[in-house]
Order: structure tokens, then C-alpha cells, then sequence
């Protein structure tokens, strides 16, 4: 778990940090962050309680053109309990996506894709490579729809979805 802190300002070294601490207090901070993971992963939990584990600090990204976008940084206990429900759910999730998705669960995939995909340009045999980029494929889709499929493919999954991503 690495990143920049969102809006609590909770580092992910400290995060780190505090979890490790071998007294009463650490392991005391453990078991409540497993069982508010856990309350989200199976519980309808109310938007209000949500709240303040899912806002993000947004931060402004420079696009082509002049154009500013935001970028959400999720706040470091969201990003370990989404991590920690991803984790228990991660065969289903793989079965679920299936070939569509061929890094699912793979640290460092992206890097591992990129680093695959310059092997291949770099051999004199390659002619072409096909690059299709999908433009904010996540805020485009109908995410009624894509629930409905989680709660089909991946029902572990689709309770924390429906509470993180308020659909």
C-alpha cells in the first residue's frame, strides 16, 4: 500500500507504521479496521456512514490542450480496507473477469504490461501495435448495470461496491 494521503491527511507509512506496533493499541487498531472492512463488505451500510471513508482529495492534472482534470486520492484507510476486501474476493474476481482482464491480481501489472509490450516493439520482427484507449472507461459505464453483473459473477464483491461506489 503506497500513495499520497487523502483527505485525513493518514499517510500509508503511518498507516504502516501504526498497524505494526506490537502492543495492545496496534493490534487493537488491526481488528478494527478488519471489522469495518468486514461490515462493508456484507453489511448495507447508510450513505452518512460512508461518507468519511470514501471522500477523496482532489487534486488538479494538467491535459492536453490546457485542460484541467481531477484526480480523487482516496484516503489511506479506504485504499487498505478496499485492498484487504479485494484480497479475500480475488479468485472470484478473476474467474469473474476471466480473459477480459489479464493483470487481475498481479502486483505491479501495469509496469509488467508495459515492460511485456516494450519487448515486443523492441523485436525486429514486430510490423505493428495496435493501441486502443478507452477514455474514462470507469466514469462511462452504467454502473446499475456493471452492479448488476458483480452481484452475478462476484456476489462477495458487490456489497462493498454498492457501499464504496454508492450506486
Amino acid at each position: 500500500l503506497r500513495g499520497a494521503p487523502g483527505p485525513s491527511g493518514l499517510t500509508t507509512d503511518l498507516l504502516r507504521m501504526l498497524c505494526r506496533l506490537e502492543c495492545r493499541e496496534g493490534v487493537f487498531l488491526c481488528e478494527a479496521i478488519a471489522k469495518l472492512a468486514k461490515r462493508i463488505a456484507e453489511e448495507p451500510l447508510p450513505a452518512e456512514f460512508m461518507e468519511a471513508i470514501i471522500t477523496c482529495r482532489l487534486v488538479a492534472l494538467k491535459k492536453d490542450g490546457n485542460k484541467i482534470g481531477p484526480i480523487g486520492i482516496g484516503d489511506a484507510l479506504r485504499r487498505l480496507i478496499s485492498k484487504g476486501i479485494l484480497r479475500v474476493c480475488m479468485d472470484e474476481v478473476a474467474k469473474a473477469c476471466g480473459a477480459m482482464q489479464t493483470s487481475c491480481g498481479l502486483s505491479d501489472a501495469c509496469k509488467s504490461s508495459a515492460a511485456a509490450l516494450q519487448k515486443v516493439w523492441d523485436d525486429p520482427k514486430t510490423e505493428a501495435i495496435v493501441l486502443v484507449d478507452a477514455k474514462n472507461a470507469f466514469n462511462g459505464m452504467n454502473r446499475a448495470e456493471a452492479l448488476r453483473t458483480v452481484w452475478q459473477r462476484c456476489p462477495r464483491l458487490a456489497q462493498a461496491l454498492e457501499n464504496i461506489y454508492g450506486f
